[in-house]
C-alpha cells in the first residue's frame, strides 16, 4: 500500500508531458509559435530535421543564415525572433557552445598499397 501511495504521489508531482502535434511531431507551446515554425520550416523540409538537429540559439541562427544564403530561404523578418525562441526552447541545448560535442575527427587510414 505504501508503495502505491508513493508512486501515485510521484506521478502527481511530475510535470505533465508537453503536447505533441500528431501530424508534424513538433512540440506544442502555449503561444502557438509551433504552428509558425511548422508552417515556415516545413515549406522545404520535414519537421523531423528540427527534432534531430538540436543546437544552441546561435546554432539555429547560423542554420537560418546558411539556408538563406545557400538554399533560397526567404528572410523570416518579424517571425525570426518567434521562431528562434521556439527552436531554442524546444530543440535547443542547455550547454555553452564551447561544451558542445563536436563531430569526431575523420579516421586516419594508411594508404592502400600499390598493387603493382
Amino acid at each position: 500500500m505504501a508503495l502505491f501511495v508513493t508512486l501515485t504521489s510521484l506521478a502527481a508531482a511530475q510535470k505533465p508531458a508537453t503536447p505533441v502535434d500528431p501530424e508534424s511531431g513538433l512540440l506544442k507551446d502555449e503561444a502557438g509559435t509551433w504552428k509558425v515554425a511548422r508552417d515556415r520550416c516545413t515549406e522545404c523540409h520535414s519537421a523531423t530535421l528540427l527534432q534531430q538537429n538540436r543546437t544552441s540559439r546561435d546554432g539555429w541562427i547560423r542554420t537560418i543564415r546558411r539556408m538563406e544564403e545557400d538554399e533560397g530561404l526567404q528572410p523570416l523578418g518579424d517571425l525570426e525572433k518567434q521562431i528562434l525562441d521556439y527552436l531554442a526552447a524546444n530543440y535547443g541545448v542547455q550547454v555553452r557552445p564551447s561544451e558542445l560535442r563536436r563531430r569526431r575527427a575523420p579516421l586516419r587510414q594508411p594508404p592502400l598499397a600499390d598493387g603493382g
